[in-house]
């Protein structure tokens, strides 16, 4: 996700608002790691929270563009999209899958 999103920023480095959404939603889809170590530290660990942890940043994201512009940018929207949803669909769809589990074995 985050090559992804910061291949988009790029492309769109000269249009800065949708620039700098883009590299913020891209620096929010790493804190994955981050949030869970916080996140078990307090006692809130498991993966629903560690998603949920990341999504708030998005969140935050969302209301700042409706506090600003009164709607919500394209690029929060989409972008915002894709972080909230991929991580659970890694883990929920894929990770139980034999070439995930190939792939997890050949990186140890």
């Amino acid at each position: 996700m985050f090559g992804a999103l910061v291949g988009a920023a790029v492309v769109q480095r000269r249009q800065s608002e949708t620039h700098k959404r883009l590299m913020l939603l891209a620096t929010i889809s790493l804190l994955t790691a981050a949030v869970g170590r916080f996140l078990r530290q307090v006692g809130m660990g498991g993966a629903p929270n560690l998603f949920y942890g990341t999504d708030v940043f998005v969140l935050v994201l969302v209301l700042y563009d409706l506090a600003v512009r009164g709607r919500v940018h394209p690029a929060t929207l989409w972008g915002g999209a894709l972080v909230v949803g991929f991580k659970p669909l890694l883990f929920y769809v894929l990770s139980g899958t034999p070439p995930w589990l190939a792939l997890a074995d050949a990186l140890r």
